[in-house]
């Protein structure tokens, strides 16, 4: 019997756009190390909503170097996925797929390294007043929802505070002494 199993690699490129694709189950492996290479997260469409969500996404394709191809997307549509989307780390998805197991980039984060972001923590931003590039904020705030972070520009404290969507913002990763 054939499983339409449906896995989703999406994240956000460096100019801010949101990507996604979908793959099968026979292409987990090789999706979860593309994802990884790129920077990008791996979930799967569980729920009939992320199914619906997920089918309509153009098929991703890996190359031979690992990496993949993962087309632009609404956001709108971006936003849907990371909301309905089942994510795992990588090292438990491959556990469930065995036959792909080798094919795998080790699991180094949490399968939604946003979710770490907290308040008085450190993130990227990217200057939209200035479109100079991006920049150290200290995260004030979280909303109710968890979508949303008021920051500021951590140089610059006197600046006016801003907001921006939590999946917007670059983390910077923990430095260990």
């Amino acid at each position: 019997m054939k499983s339409n199993t449906l896995y989703v690699v999406l994240g956000m490129a460096s100019d801010g756009k949101p990507h996604a694709s979908k793959f099968s189950e026979a292409e987990a492996g090789p999706a979860t190390k593309a994802a990884s290479l790129m920077g990008y997260r791996i979930g799967k469409a569980e729920s009939e909503k992320a199914r619906a969500a997920a089918g309509g996404l153009p098929v991703g394709k890996i190359f031979e170097t690992g990496r993949g191809l993962v087309p632009l997307v609404k956001a709108d549509l971006y936003d849907q996925l990371n909301a309905s989307l089942s994510f795992e780390p990588a090292s438990k998805l491959m556990a469930n797929n065995p036959a792909q197991a080798g094919k795998a980039v080790g699991d180094t984060a949490p399968a939604d390294p946003w979710a770490a972001i907290k308040v008085g923590g450190l993130v990227l931003a990217f200057d939209k007043t200035n479109n100079e590039g991006w920049w150290e904020a200290v995260v004030l705030a979280v909303s109710k929802d968890g979508g949303t972070l008021t920051l500021r520009w951590r140089d610059w404290p006197s600046l006016k505070k801003f907001t921006v969507a939590r999946r917007a913002v670059s983390i910077v990763p923990a430095l260990k002494p």
